[in-house]
């Protein structure tokens, strides 16, 4: 359908009038018609790239902005959020017909817009717009949710834009916009934007996938639906009511991202669609999840309780895949309660969309990365560099942390307890000695997980180390520790002193020369894991997980300790059978009467819905016996051995 120029306000106004109309009737109608009318007059006569009249962008703005629930307020700056930019409009004329509030958030738009954007095929570029971007947010988050429904109706519009424009713009949206409204959890501006970048960043890879999909996403959406009625209809038959089911296509920029990623065909993707379940308490989330896991066939590789461990923007569901019969493919579930589901698709909207979502803690814990990310970032401004910490530290994954008052400390994933420590202060980093983690003595390089509660123990007298910088990830503490250290960047490269220790390796089987060999009960291992050796003065050996927390204390002598390949010489088996149920039984007891134990052991499903597991076995002289025995059980229809 060709696009409808809009240039005269008689085609305009209706539209603008009928979405004031259409509103809520807890905003305030009549300064939002004043906000319209104020922007029409203060761009009049200016047009869009598309030929449209200009003030057709700001009403678009001003829909989305209202579609993730923002204020009255912020819906008037939607409207007013180019004028002071491009107009003879000023901060105290929007202050002075409206109120200040309003007049703060066109300013810092106005601020975001100036600054501008230059990102090189590397990423590296002028900082500034991000910057400023983070502080506006960081002093008012409407300005961001504002700037983002912006970057969408410009992205929507962008066909008419010259070529290097789309490419530089479609960059700007993908590398920065898209990952910050992941960040803040509005997750339907993430795909949206994704999706609209992706189409003029790679134009031959968006259409080889739009033609892998073949249909068009209103039939990807009906065959969607035919999955949702299929587990509704399954659930309800399990009495489970006051649900809600919802279903969606996955996005473009996913399938492709997936298959960039993990180097696969198109036709092995496993799950081209989604459904959420909307329950009611977090109690009804696991009852379903049981029963999902109990009727269809599931990929127990592929979940994720993300109701248990949060993801740092605050999103909670459980994540299974499972095997469709009514599409005949795999279909992701997610599954959460009414508040995480606000929360997941409003993200920060949702502190004004929603009075009864809880909004203090969780509010603050989803803005507070920009604030203290800014505040180091003024604390090392010659020596630091924002955009290398944000590749990092914003499009990584992350997890957070709490201090012993529950601040909420957001961290990488990988981050370490002396991460935390220099995340705290520069002067606590570099006296960090031991840390607490809840409530347990651990050294340093102890690696965080969501949740944990970290103390850290200092000693005045402690001095920084250049071995500092092997266990911590993040770029703060690194760039903290070489000022602290004196040490300086050239050509990129670290330039620091060898160490003067060298580590010593040693076969498990060379070990006969001790007089001794214990294995201490502080610490279990199994073939494989990674080990270490402690000597004592009576030329004794200890063998010891790598993880063990004495053995890292001790001041006896320690070194690495390696396998003999002798001992761990294994083959893996494949075992495809019809059901599930009973199989996997009668396989351990096969393993049990004739003395193995698997070394590793993973069910999974192929995409056409049969069942395998695949075990890793050490080698053993009844290995043909073994494998004989395990053809011959009851529902086993094939095996397949691999070195």
């Amino acid at each position: 359908m060709a696009h409808k120029i809009l240039n005269t306000n008689e085609q305009i106004d209706p539209v603008a009038y009928e979405f004031i109309e259409s509103i809520s009737e807890n905003y305030d109608k009549e300064i939002l018609k004043k906000a319209y009318e104020f922007a029409k007059s203060a761009h009049e006569n200016q047009y869009r790239k598309s030929g449209d009249l200009y003030i057709t962008h700001p009403i678009e703005v001003a829909k989305l902005a209202y579609k993730f629930g923002l204020d009255t307020d912020s819906i008037c700056a939607a409207f007013l959020h180019d004028v002071i930019e491009d107009t003879q409009t000023t901060y105290l004329d929007i202050e002075n017909s409206f109120n200040k509030d309003i007049a703060q958030i066109v300013e810092g738009l106005t601020k975001l817009e100036q600054s501008g954007l230059n990102i090189k095929t590397d990423i590296e570029k002028n900082i500034t717009e991000l910057r400023r971007m983070l502080l506006s947010a960081s002093r008012d988050i409407r300005i961001l949710v504002i700037k983002l429904c912006d970057r969408v109706h410009n992205m929507r519009t962008l066909h008419s834009r010259s070529e290097s424009s789309q490419k530089r713009i479609s960059k700007e949206t993908l590398y920065v916009y898209a990952p910050i409204a992941q960040k803040i959890g509005i997750y339907t501006l993430k795909w949206e934007l994704e999706d609209l970048a992706f189409k003029y960043l790679h134009p031959k890879d968006f259409k080889i996938i739009k033609k892998k999909l073949k249909l068009k996403r209103e039939t990807r959406e009906k065959i969607a639906q035919k999955a949702v009625t299929e587990v509704k209809t399954f659930l309800e038959n399990y009495n489970i009511k006051n649900i809600v089911v919802l279903g969606r296509p996955k996005s473009m920029y996913s399938i492709y991202r997936k298959i960039s990623k993990k180097k696969i065909q198109f036709e092995d993707i496993y799950d081209l669609y989604a459904v959420r379940v909307i329950t009611q308490n977090i109690e009804q989330c696991y009852h379903i999840q049981a029963l999902l896991q109990e009727y269809f066939k599931t990929y127990l590789n592929r979940e994720k309780d993300y109701i248990k461990s949060p993801k740092f923007n605050g999103y909670q569901s459980i994540h299974l895949t499972i095997f469709s019969n009514a599409i005949s493919s795999p279909i992701e579930v997610q599954i959460r309660d009414l508040e995480m589901h606000k929360l997941a698709e409003y993200g920060v909207a949702a502190h004004w969309k929603y009075k009864n979502v809880k909004k203090d803690t969780l509010f603050d814990r989803k803005i507070s990365w920009l604030r203290e990310l800014l505040q180091w970032e003024q604390e090392n401004s010659e020596t630091y560099n924002l955009m290398q910490v944000l590749k990092f530290d914003l499009f990584d994954s992350e997890i957070f942390a709490f201090t012993p008052k529950y601040d909420i400390i957001a961290l990488p994933q990988g981050a370490t307890i002396l991460d935390f420590a220099y995340y705290i202060h520069t002067e606590v980093g570099n006296t960090a000695i031991r840390g607490k983690l809840n409530g347990n003595m651990v050294n340093l390089d102890r690696i965080l997980s969501n949740g944990d509660v970290v103390e850290i123990i200092t000693n005045p007298n402690s001095k920084v180390s250049e071995k500092f910088l092997q266990i911590t990830k993040t770029t703060k503490a690194k760039t903290s520790i070489r000022q602290s250290l004196g040490l300086k960047l050239q050509n990129r490269k670290l330039i620091q002193k060898k160490s003067p220790f060298s580590q010593r390796i040693k076969l498990i089987e060379g070990l006969d020369s001790y007089s001794k060999i214990t294995n201490p009960k502080c610490c279990s291992f199994e073939i494989k894991d990674d080990i270490i050796g402690v000597e004592t003065k009576k030329a004794e050996i200890s063998i010891h997980n790598s993880n063990c927390e004495n053995a890292k204390l001790t001041l006896h002598r320690k070194f690495k300790l390696i396998w003999s390949p002798e001992i761990v010489s294994t083959f893996a088996v494949q075992i495809y059978f019809s059901k599930n149920s009973g199989v996997l039984i009668d396989v351990l007891n096969v393993l049990k009467e004739q003395g193995l134990t698997p070394l590793k052991m993973r069910n999974s499903f192929n995409k056409d819905g049969s069942v395998y597991t695949e075990l890793r076995l050490q080698k053993h002289p009844k290995e043909k016996i073994t494998l004989e025995k395990l053809r011959n059980i009851k529902g086993v229809t094939g095996i397949r051995k691999l070195e």
